[in-house]
């Protein structure tokens, strides 16, 4: 006769002492929940940005790896990750409550180390920002799309570096977003005009040789964007300058304006961002002679606004012939930094174009501009593209190196 079977029973708690209550479960957020936080992320970490529907590490997978994460901690439990919270435990399964994360930066959100940097105030911060992007982007036509030039070089031993992420981000903050395309730089090497193998002028035998080799580097690069726009394939540039100003004014002009462009300022700030800041004070600008000349035709412009060069400073050979102005912010000290927002760098380049237009009733007989500029990068690719062919004086750019201005390129000649 077979044994009886017999029941395992859960030993019964010492007399005196609380029964141990049974561990809860976690719940999975439901499918409708899951959804949601997939969309509203666009299937993207919502902090490093890593793109969750596939894994390249080792080979090509296309799969779900992205990991739910709790802003607010699933469980009351104290020694669960930002646990401290009103909510209720079905508020917690609310999308609001979630985040989209890869693997290591949901291990980081909820370790020890990182939970008193990510708080529940700063996760839903970072959600929102991320969130808000996405919809933003994801909103733009599909022909909103810009090609980016950076032109690259040298300025006093300083180089600058902009990756493909870093334009892109550029490109979709800016007042007009625009998807960055790289048609110019099929390499990804880095940039599409490239002077910084020049290094600076003066570490060369002759100015002459540097500045000869900076203009057939932009007239190369030229030549590429020119055959581009015919071809259909660009309609719209996004310019990143960081070089030389005479190269930029060089630059400029032979760019022109036969296609839309969008200019861009490195800014000194802590991140050293390219963004135009919409919400900064627009300045007004103005020019004035500082030196009346007995030469009608002998004509130079001082455009002070990243600092002030004195009429003293002009070489030799500016006397008494030459009529000096000076263009500058109304009101405001020349100091680096002022053109921060798009609105700015438009006031500029009305009243450049204005004095312009001065120039050819007041000094008809000029043939020739001599210009002394301390500006911002950006307008240095302004005044070249403002001088029009065959209508304004031939423009002479002059360069300090090291000390003592030089002249460096002619335009419009």
């Amino acid at each position: 006769m077979p044994a009886a079977k017999t029941s395992r029973k859960t030993p019964a708690a010492p007399a005196g002492q609380p029964a141990k209550q049974k561990k809860a479960q976690r719940t999975s957020p439901t499918e409708s929940v899951r959804v949601e936080v997939w969309t509203r992320a666009a299937g993207r970490c919502q902090l490093c940005n890593e793109w969750l529907l596939e894994s390249t590490q080792i080979g090509h997978y296309s799969y779900r790896r992205g990991e739910m994460a709790h802003i607010v901690g699933q469980s009351d439990d104290p020694r669960s990750p930002r646990t401290d919270s009103p909510l209720t435990k079905e508020q917690r399964e609310n999308p609001d409550n979630f985040m989209l994360l890869c693997q290591p930066d949901h291990d980081t959100i909820d370790h020890k180390l990182g939970v008193g940097e990510f708080t529940i105030a700063k996760l839903h911060e970072l959600k929102r920002e991320q969130e808000a992007h996405m919809r933003h982007v994801t909103g733009l036509p599909r022909n909103k799309k810009t090609c980016v030039v950076r032109v690259f070089g040298t300025i006093r031993s300083n180089t600058v570096q902009l990756s493909r992420q870093e334009c892109n981000e550029t490109t979709l903050r800016h007042a007009n977003p625009r998807f960055a395309q790289f048609y110019l730089d099929p390499r990804n090497e880095g940039t599409e005009i490239e002077l910084t193998p020049l290094g600076n002028p003066e570490d060369h035998a002759s100015l002459e040789i540097y500045w000869s080799a900076a203009r057939t580097a932009i007239i190369k690069g030229i030549g590429k964007i020119q055959d581009a726009v015919k071809a259909g394939d660009i309609t719209h540039l996004s310019i990143f300058p960081f070089a030389r100003i005479p190269a930029l004014v060089y630059f400029g002009f032979h760019l022109g304006n036969k296609v839309r462009v969008t200019l861009f300022e490195r800014h000194r700030v802590a991140e050293e961002e390219w963004y135009w800041q919409p919400d900064a004070a627009t300045l007004a600008f103005e020019w004035r002679r500082l030196q009346q000349g007995t030469q009608v035709d002998s004509v130079a412009l001082i455009v002070n606004i990243s600092g002030t060069i004195p009429i003293a400073d002009l070489p030799s050979a500016f006397d008494q012939r030459f009529t000096v102005y000076e263009l500058r912010p109304v009101g405001v000290t020349p100091v680096p930094g002022l053109i921060a927002s798009q609105a700015t760098l438009g006031a500029f380049r009305g009243c450049y174009r204005q004095f312009l237009g001065m120039l050819e009733q007041e000094h008809k007989s000029a043939r020739q501009l001599h210009l002394f500029p301390s500006v911002p990068l950006s307008i240095g690719v302004a005044v070249g593209m403002d001088l029009m062919p065959n209508v304004h004086p031939e423009l002479l750019v002059y360069d300090r190196c090291p000390s003592n201005f030089a002249l460096a390129l002619t335009v419009n000649s």
